[in-house]
């Protein structure tokens, strides 16, 4: 996947930088990542990826199947197909973050 998103914005100027989200630092040796177990550490990631102003936007990858039900909009998910689910979380993760260059994706 990031060969071919990589080279579609390449060609449009702009780099791709995947991170993964860090669900545990450490002092010594290498965090943890992956495997999202709380919003609280997926927000933290977003906040700090949000400061660098070189990035021209911030968005997600995220398995909706698999989100932890403290993830913006996961309790008040109204009824109705899997996409229109999954975009109301979309919505709520983007109303938390606030913030105009994060485009949430799951």
């Amino acid at each position: 996947m990031r060969e071919v998103l990589g080279g579609h914005l390449l060609r449009q100027g702009k780099a791709l930088v995947p991170t993964l989200v860090v669900t545990k630092r450490v002092k010594d040796g290498p965090n943890f990542k992956g495997d999202i177990t709380s919003w609280t550490k997926v927000h933290k990631d977003l906040s700090r990826l949000l400061r660098d102003s070189n990035a021209a936007a911030v968005t997600t990858m995220l398995d909706y199947y698999g989100l932890p039900t403290d993830f913006p909009g996961m309790t008040t998910r109204p009824r109705g197909t899997p996409t229109e689910r999954a975009a109301h979380v979309e919505e709520a993760m983007a109303s938390v973050v606030g913030h105009t260059r994060f485009i949430p994706y799951l």
